[in-house]
């Protein structure tokens, strides 16, 4: 299937003691989600109910002092302490299976070579097992299976992989470089490695790795990956984001970027860029989550006098017109009330069209379709409205956008007095995630 790609743009312009506003196009938008972050940035993941996790390395970090982890609330609430002690840390894993965020930790005191694994709960972190190596690079693949990187283990630097709980890890190979920047690509048992200007894949069907994306040194700059993450709007895994911090010595001024890539190889064409205009400054790390939010760590200057990184958050307008977009308009009549549904997306392309009961908890829930499987986006009481892609049942071939791109439905209901969350999912092959666009959420009530 094709992927379309758009281009965003995150401008931060230094001028003295003046930070630009982040410019997007119209189509999206980005916002300062949180500031005044004082973790380091090594590492960063999201959660599926939008929480992020941050990895902060002290300076002086390891061997000696442990490392600590900041929670950033999905209302951008900081909370610089959500982890202190433990040890020093990892990369910051997302499992697909449960929704939840995983770091491993191993003590900078003791000599025996292990990891501890922590699973990343809303009360605090939660130990759910330990491996024998020294974890740097952590991810975890749609089966929850641990990939640890390592270069310190009772068998051979490389990377290595839990195939269950408590299992004995199983060695995959020698890796990539340090093997401490790795990304698992979903939908497949592939992983993704990072190391100084390049990113490399080991799948189980080839000896060693394969080239997935580098880019040209040029003299005086120092490029360096910073971070992988699915890509953005594609959690089922069709390839990644690369972070890229480059500096130029000449100037005194970089360039943070993320580079999308599909299944086989990256793009040198970056889908988001921000310069910046001081030594040790710039994008840090960047994630995703499985909302499809891109969550953007820099520590280049903002509008906000706050010390400290500022974290981004980049999302996907919705409103009339606009891809993926729903609108629902509820009149009171005497017999109950009139509701009419507007919902945009690209003409053609089936519509699943549904709610469920509000106020929900949303749980973990896999919901698969003729695309692939969509997780996290409705819950056990869903109730579907329009089905046409014919996920609950056979195709209806009403649910289809229709040429315009405008697809509208006008619902008499009787007086229920309920509440509902409705969402609408567009499987489209041109859709940027290449699979399907999951509308934004909306609160109806129902007099």
């Amino acid at each position: 299937m094709h992927k379309s790609l758009i281009a965003i743009i995150l401008c931060s312009l230094v001028v003295t003691n003046v930070a630009a506003q982040p410019a997007t196009p119209a189509t999206f938008n980005v916002s300062l989600h949180a500031d005044g972050i004082v973790a380091s940035g090594e590492a960063m993941a999201a959660d599926a109910w939008g929480n992020v996790f941050i990895l902060n390395r002290p300076a002086g970090g390891p061997p000696i002092i442990s490392d600590s982890i900041t929670r950033v609330s999905a209302n951008g609430n900081v909370a610089a302490a959500y982890t202190t002690g433990l040890g020093v840390g990892s990369q910051i894993a997302f499992n697909p299976v449960d929704g939840k965020c995983y770091v491993a930790v191993h003590s900078p005191f003791l000599t025996v070579v292990l990891s501890t694994v922590y699973r990343l709960d809303n009360a605090g972190p939660v130990q759910v097992g330990t491996t024998p190596l020294i974890a740097a690079g952590f991810t975890i693949d749609d089966d929850g299976r641990w990939i640890f990187g390592t270069q310190t283990a009772v068998g051979n630097p490389g990377i290595y992989r839990h195939d269950s709980l408590g299992g004995t890890p199983t060695y995959l190979g020698p890796g990539f470089g340090d093997n401490a920047t790795l990304q698992s690509v979903a939908a497949s048992q592939d992983i993704l490695i990072a190391y100084g200007a390049q990113v490399r894949r080991w799948s189980p069907a080839t000896v060693g790795t394969l080239s997935y994306w580098s880019t040209l040194i040029t003299p005086n700059s120092i490029v360096r990956v910073t971070s992988l993450a699915r890509s953005y709007y594609d959690q089922l895994g069709r390839g990644a984001l690369i972070g890229v911090n480059a500096f130029t010595t000449l100037c005194s001024c970089g360039v943070g970027s993320a580079f999308p890539g599909s299944p086989t190889s990256g793009s040198n064409a970056p889908f988001a860029t921000e310069s910046y205009g001081l030594p040790r400054s710039g994008l840090r790390t960047i994630t995703t989550s499985i909302r499809g939010a891109m969550y953007w760590l820099t520590d280049a200057p903002t509008v906000s006098t706050t010390p400290g990184k500022a974290l981004y958050i980049v999302e996907e307008d919705h409103g009339p017109g606009l891809p993926a977009s729903l609108q629902v308009n509820v009149a009171a009549t005497t017999t109950g009330s009139l509701v009419d549904i507007h919902v945009w997306g690209a003409p053609g392309s089936p519509l699943l069209l549904g709610a469920f009961p509000a106020p929900a908890v949303t749980p973990w829930l896999e919901v698969y379709t003729p695309y692939g499987w969509i997780i996290n986006v409705f819950h056990p009481t869903y109730i579907p409205v329009v089905d046409g892609p014919g996920v609950f049942g056979p195709p209806n071939p009403l649910g289809v956008i229709p040429s315009n791109g405008h697809w509208q439905l006008s619902i008499s209901l009787p007086p229920l007095g309920i509440q509902l969350v409705s969402e609408a999912l567009i499987e489209n092959s041109d859709a940027p995630n290449g699979w399907f666009n999951i509308s934004n959420r909306q609160l109806v009530n129902l007099p």
